[in-house]
């Protein structure tokens, strides 16, 4: 009855997805912006780049005094603290986050560090570290517990079935109603796991309580504890981390923050920090804007928040325009925990524990969910803790020479932090001693070498981040609301981004939710007939910029075609002359094709307009658009093709004008909107 309930949850949840979305007829009106993101979380930056990379124009607006949300940084004296990153999935080219490190244009302006190994493991009577490699993790799991190999190596086998299978499905909200439909076929481990916990997927492979305990570790990358843990966002990530590895950024997340903003502003966009957003502007269901707590007013056509989605629904958009239903589907979410942090400069290397490791988690037992419980209770005497060791990266951001960085985390209840400032900062010392007295039985001695000491709790990250319930994590992770929210939404020009967004929280899959997103932006652009089809294809298929540019080239060489750049000297001489738009045949602003006439563009490529008109009836009138011709389903050239053979006009200009010109390998390198 379980998975037949799960196989319905998942089908009413495709049909959602394929729900059709209402496009406009024409294009909203144009604003100061093309898109405004709010928020300079790692989904809104992602987003804004990768936006700008397209051709659009950004601005984003960022409350905080630096971009970055969770993923920033801060100095204490001579040392310097990574919020809260511990590792991301992959960067390195050929992993999801490599590829859109390299679109996003981004890729050389950070330099990542691989960490060698994904974790190590100290349970009682058990110390186990765990290699950053597929096979090497089986291996040296089948070591430590030979009588489980084969358990372990099907284990694996269904986590890498898991995440292959998560991976066919992204983009699955820009997809056809029949291939949503076709899921439960293509998808099987998928839809097997959907509504399974880490635990009963684990209790199918393996019988060993303390391996099971090091398989599912890195539960406390992702919230609850494995017998409440969603097992599809724990077996997909931690696939990601054995196959492409766990890495790190030099100089601290915030590089990697300040990177895409960089971005943004080299493409022509904007990034201001200090700049809360008081409200979305939406007229007729479709986004026109957002105005700020200082009454700033930036028009734009789309929207990207990365806000949650409280302060997106239920603060920014008036009552009159939310979209139906979502606050009842807010009441149902649950909000995963919070995080406390301890952050330690201390006067001596990590070697002088004698350990090498980045990442340490320390378990006081086995039981995953006692020590949960312990957690979010504030009592930390069964607790699970992280021991990340900046230092041992080999960057010299952190810490001054002799020195190091080591932050201590664990979860925590929002509501165990009271708003009293007295009793707040006692209750953040009681939690922080315990923490650190925790940490001490991995590093004896460690308070006589803190030199700096900084706590952050769930208030902190409210405040700074204005992150509901004070969660890096966006919605518990849980196998009921595991799908979070769709990045679209039915107000025309809003999408969403960041940790409560599809596919999930996390560093690296916020980011990918900025990619999201983006694309959805570029899908809508091609609905309103602003972009077509083959460009989208191109974009969203990861066309090589080298490959363009070669195909541009040819292009130059095999065709010809008579085309003035100066339109408007053009129009000046020929008054009758149109300036037409490729995409939908109507007059445009966006699109440099002239068309001079029918018999002029019959005679110039050979086509008679009898061999389009006999086929009409007996009086009736001619096609009033360039696609009443090329269309895709009558004529041997559809609309794009026909457009895009005019390309070399512009180009020859270019080269006229400057022999070391490169051609435009993005839309809007041609496709400016003249004024």
């Amino acid at each position: 009855m379980t998975r037949l309930s799960s196989w319905w949850s998942l089908l009413f949840a495709i049909l959602l997805l394929a729900a059709p979305r209402s496009a406009p007829a024409e294009r909203a009106a144009g604003g100061d912006w093309d898109v405004v993101v709010i928020g300079g979380g790692m989904g809104g930056l992602s987003a804004g780049a990768l936006l700008s990379s397209y051709g659009f124009r950004v601005l984003l607006l960022e409350q905080h005094h630096k971009v970055g949300g969770c993923t920033t940084s801060f100095s204490r004296g001579d040392y310097s603290f990574d919020a809260a990153l511990h590792e991301m999935t992959g960067g390195a080219p050929g992993s999801p986050l490599g590829d859109l490190l390299h679109e996003a244009g981004v890729a050389d302006k950070i330099e990542l560090i691989h960490i060698p190994e994904f974790y190590r493991s100290i349970y009682p009577g058990v110390d186990f570290t765990m290699p950053a490699e597929l096979e090497a993790a089986q291996e040296a799991l089948c070591e430590r517990w030979p009588a489980e190999c084969s358990g372990i190596r099907s284990f694996h086998a269904e986590m890498a079935e898991v995440a292959l299978q998560s991976s066919e499905l992204s983009g699955l909200q820009r997809r056809s109603s029949l291939s949503k439909l076709l899921v439960p076929l293509q998808q099987p481990a998928v839809v097997r796991n959907l509504g399974a916990t880490v635990r009963e997927v684990m209790d199918r492979h393996v019988r060993d309580e303390s391996l099971k305990a090091v398989l599912s570790q890195a539960w406390i990358y992702y919230g609850p504890p494995p017998q409440e843990l969603w097992s599809i966002l724990f077996l997909a990530a931690n696939h990601g981390y054995l196959t492409h590895g766990p890495y790190h950024v030099r100089g601290s997340s915030q590089a990697l923050a300040d990177a895409y903003a960089e971005r943004i502003v080299e493409l022509g966009g904007e990034v201001r920090t200090g700049a809360r957003v008081a409200s979305i502007e939406v007229e007729h269901r479709r986004v026109k804007g957002v105005t700020t707590e200082t009454g700033e007013r930036f028009g734009a056509r789309y929207v990207v928040s990365n806000a949650d989605p409280y302060q997106t629904f239920q603060k920014l958009i008036a009552a009159e325009h939310r979209p139906p239903g979502i606050e009842r589907k807010l009441e149902r979410m649950e909000p995963s925990n919070g995080l406390v942090g301890v952050y330690l400069g201390l006067d001596v290397e990590p070697a002088h524990w004698d350990i090498h490791e980045h990442e340490i988690f320390y378990n006081t037992t086995l039981d995953a969910e006692k020590a949960y419980r312990s957690m979010m209770e504030a009592d930390y005497e069964d607790a699970s803790i992280s021991i990340t060791l900046y230092s041992n990266l080999g960057d010299s951001f952190y810490a001054p020479e002799g020195g190091s960085v080591v932050v201590v985390h664990s979860y925590a209840d929002f509501d165990n932090w009271p708003a009293e400032r007295q009793a707040y900062q006692a209750e953040k010392e009681r939690v922080a001693a315990r923490l650190m007295a925790l940490a001490e039985r991995v590093m004896p001695g460690l308070s006589r070498h803190v030199v700096v000491k900084e706590i952050a709790t769930p208030r902190t990250l409210q405040t700074y981040g204005m992150q509901a319930e004070g969660t890096p994590y966006g919605f518990d992770a849980v196998p009921s609301q595991g799908q979070a929210l769709p990045n679209h939404t039915s107000i025309e020009g809003l999408f969403l981004a960041g940790a409560w967004t599809s596919p999930g929280h996390g560093v690296t899959t916020a980011q990918l939710s900025g990619r999201e997103a983006a694309r959805q932006v570029l899908e809508s652009e091609r609905d309103w007939g602003l972009i077509d089809h083959s460009t989208l294809l191109a974009i969203l298929e990861h066309v090589p910029v080298d490959a363009v540019r070669y195909a541009v080239d040819q292009a130059e060489e095999l065709l010809s075609f008579n085309q003035d750049a100066d339109l408007d000297a053009r129009l000046a001489m020929d008054p009758d002359a149109m300036v037409m738009d490729a995409t939908t045949g109507a007059t445009s602003r966006y699109l440099p094709v002239v068309f001079d006439g029918h018999e002029r563009h019959s005679a110039q490529h050979g086509v008679p307009c009898g061999g389009c008109h006999h086929e009409l009836s007996f009086g009736s009138p001619g096609p009033m658009a360039c696609s009443g011709c090329h269309d895709s389903q009558v004529a041997a050239v559809d609309l794009a093709e026909a457009s895009h053979r005019s390309c070399t006009g512009c180009h020859r200009q270019l080269h006229r004008e400057s022999a070391a010109a490169v051609a435009p390998v993005e839309c809007m390198g041609c496709h400016q909107e003249r004024r």
